[in-house]
């Protein structure tokens, strides 16, 4: 997958001719039954690739029509910004494996093995289905390390529409030794806009290298560990790191107000204080980017981010400069 740039008419329908793959689901989900790490936990680099042959989660051998018919099977065409059709009959959509329409066919709970082996495959179709808007060029520098923020109630505050204080020191300082991108849990065309209105974009002193929006985030369907009202988006790094070969967990730091966004990448976030000014005097009280401004700086020589605990981040400052010096 490295080299492919993420876009709608990249989703792959079937991974290879083998009888042997994995078949996604109409709507890309990753399933949780309880365990975490069969949610695949993308910490890692790379996805694995999807020519690599997978067993096949439902062995049900029904076809449906409007696919091309191939080896026996139905490969479901891709009309850009559509979801893909089935393959080989019923796509796996529910915890038991098999659809409703299933007739005849016996339910059967999908084991450990099959369900991170689901997981694969969707968050490998959904990295080559998500939408990045690059808004440099070239997108990244040499040398650099990836910066990701969120925007409402990190950067900015839609409501007062109030920024937060220290916003473009804070993005100035960081471009030094970071690329910058913005994925924000909103439309794109809600999230330029917001841009604009924080007068990020076209700064003099720094540069957004990326942006990106809901439709990159991606959903986890906990109804198989029987907490179904626990469904979360969660923002996967790894459709960051696909279209930008050059950063990986060693060197991408997240930050946002919300813990759940990374589910998949919990080494990678930082997650802060939510900002919700009341007025303007409330406002200027806030310090949250002036001390992350003095966290980023001081771990940037760091060589790999993995080896720091962000959790702790306020408590880094000495620490890490003993570090750097040592």
């Amino acid at each position: 997958m490295d080299g492919i740039t993420p876009t709608p008419q990249n989703v792959p329908t079937v991974p290879d001719k083998s009888s042997d793959e994995v078949r996604l689901p109409d709507e890309l989900k990753l399933i949780c039954d309880g365990n975490e790490d069969n949610l695949v936990v993308y910490s890692m680099d790379r996805m694995v690739s999807p020519a690599k042959k997978r067993r096949r989660v439902d062995r049900s051998v029904a076809t449906e029509s409007g696919g091309n018919q191939k080896d026996g099977k139905s490969i479901p065409t891709k009309a850009q910004g559509q979801q893909s059709e089935s393959v080989s009959g019923h796509l796996v959509n529910s915890p038991t494996g098999l659809d409703q329409s299933d007739i005849g066919q016996p339910e059967r709970i999908l084991d450990s093995t099959e369900i991170k082996e689901l997981n694969k495959a969707v968050l490998e179709a959904h990295v080559k289905a998500s939408p990045i808007l690059c808004l440099s060029n070239p997108p990244v520098r040499d040398g650099k390390k990836l910066l990701v923020l969120d925007i409402d109630h990190t950067l900015y505050d839609d409501g007062p529409g109030l920024l937060r204080p220290s916003l473009h020191q804070f993005l100035k300082a960081a471009y030094v030794n970071y690329d910058i991108a913005i994925w924000s849990a909103t439309p794109p065309l809600t999230v330029f806009s917001k841009l604009e209105a924080m007068g990020v974009l076209n700064h003099p002193s720094y540069d957004i290298a990326c942006m990106l929006d809901i439709s990159a985030m991606i959903e986890i369907d906990y109804s198989l560990a029987g907490e179904p009202e626990k469904n979360v988006k969660v923002k996967p790094l790894c459709v960051l790191w696909n279209y930008i070969p050059s950063c990986s967990q060693k060197n991408t730091i997240m930050i946002d107000d919300m813990q759940k966004n990374f589910k998949l990448n919990p080494q990678c976030g930082l997650c802060i204080e939510a900002y919700h000014p009341r007025n303007l005097e409330d406002a200027e009280q806030d310090t949250m980017l002036v001390e992350l401004e003095q966290y980023l700086n001081h771990i940037a020589n760091v060589k790999d981010f993995t080896t720091l605990d962000h959790s702790a981040w306020r408590n880094y400052g000495v620490r890490v400069t003993t570090e750097l010096k040592t």
